[in-house]
């Protein structure tokens, strides 16, 4: 019994040293998750999103097990609920954004600050209401800050990776009967839940 308890010990050690060592630099995978719009102008107040996920990943010391890393990545979020039309959302939206990530890699564990710029895109949304004339819709296309990040290494080739935070989304002016309404920015809490290979 103590061989096979010393010999549990040797491994687990082994085992987390390899994967302190290791430092990928390149991640790929995707992701699902929930924004949540308590907004009262929006037609909906969540919205279920999947989408891939690009990441490379830049090492400040290159040596040991834990470092600081800076990440540029990209990500890319088709939304599921088909949205009825309104003045600043309608259709299915997608959101696009591509930015940087950089905080501290621990063996099993990481927590990061993200800005990532980006773009929302709803593609049914009214435009404008003329007087004595149907409303025109069309495409909406606004920018978008989104910010925060926390992520698990269960296995060596394997992040498991929690995006919790806030992404702005800028509105743009809307015409209604001739005559400009701003439609002021808002912040909205959006989460995602990823899984990535790493290599």
């Amino acid at each position: 019994m103590k061989r096979f308890f010393f010999l549990f010990i040797l491994i687990c050690a082994a085992v987390n040293s390899q994967a302190q060592d290791f430092k990928p630099r390149f991640e790929i995978g995707g992701s699902v998750g929930e924004i949540l719009r308590d907004d009262p102008r929006a037609t909906s107040r969540n919205n279920t999103s999947f989408g891939p996920r690009f990441v490379y990943n830049i090492y400040a010391f290159g040596e040991g097990g834990d470092d600081l890393v800076l990440s540029l990545e990209g990500e890319m979020n088709w939304f599921i609920r088909d949205e009825r039309s309104g003045f600043i959302n309608g259709g299915h939206p997608t959101q696009g954004q591509f930015g940087v990530k950089a905080g501290y890699r621990a063996a099993t564990w990481g927590i990061f600050f993200k800005t990532h710029p980006g773009f929302m895109s709803f593609g049914n949304v009214v435009r404008d209401l003329p007087a004595g004339a149907p409303a025109r819709l069309g495409r909406l296309t606004v920018p978008i800050l989104n910010l925060g990040v926390v992520e698990f290494y269960p296995a060596r080739h394997l992040t498991l990776r929690f995006d919790l935070g806030q992404t702005h989304v800028y509105y743009p002016h809307a015409t209604i009967f001739a005559m400009n309404t701003p439609l002021a920015g808002r912040s909205f809490f959006q989460v995602n839940t990823g899984l990535h290979f790493t290599f």
